[in-house]
């Protein structure tokens, strides 16, 4: 997959904003995982995100505009001995990540929803100053497969669409 555009045209972003569903949240969420991983690269990057997620929600569920209010979403943090500090933040986010679940860009019923919204989020997203990124839930889920086709033959463990097959075989 080549993505037409490449960059966020945010050179140093130091904060995002990632809105999704679950994709986003399990397994520790992603923002964690971002988190450390920007941490392990370089422990002194001033690096600041929060997380929306609705669990089963499609990009129309979030009300994206309230989430950039003033005195809200990132109004406060807490150091390492559990004090409040409250945050002087002179733009709330550099990035917005929105996700959509793995059937709005593609359903019929629901890709004219997706487009719609994903096109509302980034242009609210814009209007506060932060770079819109869209995720694609499906090429997150293809690419956990290929990362796992390799190791599945070494084990001689079949994929769930194999499996899913010998299920219909059972079921007829």
């Amino acid at each position: 997959m080549n993505p037409i555009i490449r960059s966020t045209g945010v050179a140093n972003p130091g904060s995002a904003i990632y809105i999704g569903n679950s994709f986003f949240y399990y397994n520790n969420s992603v923002h964690s995982h971002v988190t450390s991983l920007l941490a392990a690269a370089d422990p002194l990057y001033k690096w600041r995100s929060t997380l929306v997620a609705i669990s089963g929600s499609g990009a129309d569920w979030h009300d994206v505009e309230s989430y950039f209010r003033p005195d809200a979403i990132g109004r406060y943090s807490f150091d390492a001995d559990n004090n409040i500090v409250f945050d002087r933040i002179e733009r709330l986010f550099d990035l917005a990540l929105l996700m959509d679940g793995s059937q709005g860009p593609v359903h019929p019923g629901l890709k004219p929803i997706f487009r719609d919204f994903m096109a509302r989020h980034a242009a609210t997203a814009r209007k506060h100053g932060a770079a819109p990124v869209v995720g694609d839930a499906l090429a997150v889920i293809a690419a956990l497969d290929k990362a796992l086709e390799g190791w599945r033959a070494h084990e001689r463990l079949p994929d769930l669409e194999t499996v899913a097959a010998w299920q219909r075989d059972v079921d007829a």
